[in-house]
């Protein structure tokens, strides 16, 4: 499973993005192998992030995705290649993968 959390800095510390298409990062953990990948967000003021995003994601084959907000076009955009969807909650990208290994985040 990989798990994707939209983040401010390249840390499984690190606190999460307020926007999901136009965070500075992505931290992408793989249950399957134990590690940990980092992403930069290289286009943020580009028109159509939210899909262009979610496309990125997808070519990474990434699960599911942990984040405080997503708006409509990317959502639609996430259900569209499956990709499950989880509100955060406040604390760090390892707090929140922590939270969802539990079963205690809701999905959007």
């Amino acid at each position: 499973m990989r798990i994707a959390i939209p983040v401010e800095e390249k840390s499984e510390d690190a606190k999460l993005s307020d926007r999901f298409a136009r965070a500075p990062f992505f931290i992408i953990f793989d249950e399957d192998k134990n590690e940990v990948e980092y992403y930069e967000n290289t286009d943020l003021d580009a028109h159509g992030m939210g899909p262009k995003t979610t496309r990125l994601l997808s070519d990474k084959n990434v699960q599911v995705l942990i984040t405080k907000d997503v708006g409509a076009n990317a959502l639609t955009a996430l259900q569209g290649v499956g990709i499950e969807i989880y509100r955060a909650i406040p604390g760090s990208a390892k707090d929140n993968l922590h939270a969802w290994k539990e079963g205690k985040l809701n999905r959007f």
